[in-house]
């Protein structure tokens, strides 16, 4: 994917880490025009800093768009009736450890956001902040909870 080309230049223009790479990860030989599907890769410093630019471009680029989408339901009254669920199904290790893609569960690529903001109706804390793991399977569960929840409120309010 390409960001749009704002979010590119915005990055572009700044000095961005490199990747971080332990003494252990195994030796890339350097590559230029290498498969777009690889997941090892060792990239010159120009295109290893686009490759980041263009990843932090699409990630300012899609909160832009969750903002674009909570200032509307803020505007027209809706946020309180709405649960938002933000989340991922991996993260990217954008050539630390000279890996691209998902391959390996290290930190870069298992470690995804995962929000959730209740609606204000469900009269759940909005400052809860769990450090256990979490995964997708974790996600239609708990909307079927609010669901229940939320039935359970309207049938007999003040009930928890």
């Amino acid at each position: 994917m390409t960001p749009p080309t704002l979010y590119y230049e915005r990055y572009m223009s700044q000095e961005l880490p490199g990747p971080v790479v332990g003494d252990w990860a195994d030796e890339v030989d350097p590559a230029q025009g290498a498969d777009v599907m690889g997941w090892r890769l060792n990239l010159d410093s120009q295109r290893m800093k686009q490759a980041r630019a263009g990843y932090y471009g699409l990630i300012n680029h899609v909160d832009d768009q969750v903002g674009r989408v909570v200032d509307f339901l803020r505007r027209h009254k809706l946020l309180a009736d709405t649960m938002i669920i933000f989340t991922s199904d991996h993260g990217e290790m954008l050539g630390d450890h000279n890996l691209y893609r998902k391959t390996f569960p290290y930190e870069a690529s298992a470690r995804v956001p995962f929000f959730i903001t209740p609606p204000a109706s469900l009269e759940i804390p909005s400052d809860i902040v769990s450090e256990l793991p979490v995964g997708l399977q974790d996600v239609l569960p708990t909307v079927f909870d609010a669901r229940s929840r939320h039935q359970s409120l309207k049938q007999s309010p003040g009930a928890v």
